[in-house]
């Protein structure tokens, strides 16, 4: 009688059969998202959640009683104390799906952190890079390819301590 996916962390894309009487429900630690017939993307990983509305509107209700309706082609972020400002979503936001990581002008620490799932062990990243910004298209079968770029394109120094600790600080 109703269709509900209850998504502990992680990521999950969705295409969703259109039925008006039944909505499709997603609930996470921190919201509960309500769509009727689109796809979307929501992501969510130690209290921190995303929402990109790829097609079709996503009603996205927060702990706090907060309603947000999010409009096709934008995305929001938001955790336990409410919602970060609408944006439009980034054309990569799927590219995941196909097994790379695209991203323009975005900080370095996101950039770590769409990683971490695709490395093995510990990925620490010192905070006075964090900040620096990050454009490109990137495969995600190999993380530590993907650090070896970066370390050649910005100011930073990979240390590996055997494969499965790994820290990203400044030069």
């Amino acid at each position: 009688q109703r269709r509900l996916v209850r998504l502990r962390e992680g990521e999950l894309l969705a295409k969703v059969a259109s039925d008006r009487r039944r909505p499709f429900l997603i609930q996470t630690d921190q919201a509960r998202l309500c769509a009727y017939g689109n796809r979307f993307l929501v992501r969510e990983r130690e209290g921190q959640g995303q929402v990109v509305a790829l097609n079709g509107a996503v009603e996205i209700d927060n702990r706090h009683g907060e309603r947000l309706q999010l409009a096709a082609g934008h995305e929001v972020h938001y955790d336990r104390n409410g919602f970060g400002p609408i944006e439009t979503s980034s054309s990569g936001a799927t590219a995941w799906v196909d097994g790379f990581l695209q991203v323009r002008d975005r900080p370095l620490a996101e950039v770590i952190e769409a990683l971490r799932p695709y490395h093995n062990g510990v990925l620490r990243l010192d905070p006075a890079v964090a900040e620096l910004r990050v454009s490109g298209l990137y495969r995600l079968d190999n993380p530590q390819q993907i650090l070896d770029t970066l370390a050649r394109t910005l100011p930073i120094h990979i240390t590996r301590r055997t494969g499965l600790w790994v820290t990203v600080s400044a030069t």
